[in-house]
């Protein structure tokens, strides 16, 4: 018998004697099989300057000073961060003039995101700035009806990926931003 055949026939038959992980222990349920029962939460960290967002599946962090901009995005399934940068949340045009909403400066490489450069980031002066936000615990429900509403590619995106009938959320987030007088 030649050693390589013996090694092959060694890790075979310990391979067949250990113990077996159930699949539930080596993979998470399949969240579009399996409902997710999780509450959707909302938590401060940051020393009081972030809030934190997770429904069991994904959570978002926001970093709320000096101003509001998305610094976490991260599949809870996987543990995968998704933020590489951080930037405005939102860009607007009024009257025909870009602005921004919300974001932070200053971000060394936007390759990838380390959390000890967020004390150091700062805030543009000419973007919209945060100035608060507000919870509901009130159960928001989707309506087919309301998604379609608007533009015709609105409509045809809702009618080609509908939502869930009844699908609703236990509550809301919203945040206030204010501009600079136009």
């Amino acid at each position: 018998m030649s050693r390589h055949w013996k090694i092959g026939v060694l890790i075979m038959a310990l391979a067949a004697t250990a113990p077996r992980a159930s699949s539930a222990e080596t993979a998470p349920a399949d969240w579009l099989v399996t409902p997710v029962h999780t509450p959707v939460t909302l938590a401060h960290g940051g020393g009081g300057r972030e809030i934190i967002l997770s429904n069991g599946l994904m959570s978002r962090t926001f970093r709320i000073a000096p101003n509001a901009a998305t610094v976490s995005l991260r599949n809870l399934t996987t543990g995968s961060e998704m933020v590489r940068g951080v930037k405005p949340e939102a860009t607007i045009t009024l009257d025909g003039q870009l602005f921004d909403v919300g974001g932070l400066n200053g971000q060394k490489e936007y390759g990838y995101l380390l959390p000890e450069w967020l004390d150091s980031m700062t805030s543009d002066p000419g973007a919209f700035q945060f100035t608060g936000y507000d919870t509901d615990d009130r159960p928001v429900c989707l309506a087919a009806e309301a998604i379609s509403r608007g533009s015709a590619l609105a409509a045809e995106r809702a009618a080609a990926h509908p939502p869930l009938r009844g699908s609703c959320s236990s509550g809301s987030l919203s945040r206030r931003f204010s501009g600079r007088e136009l």
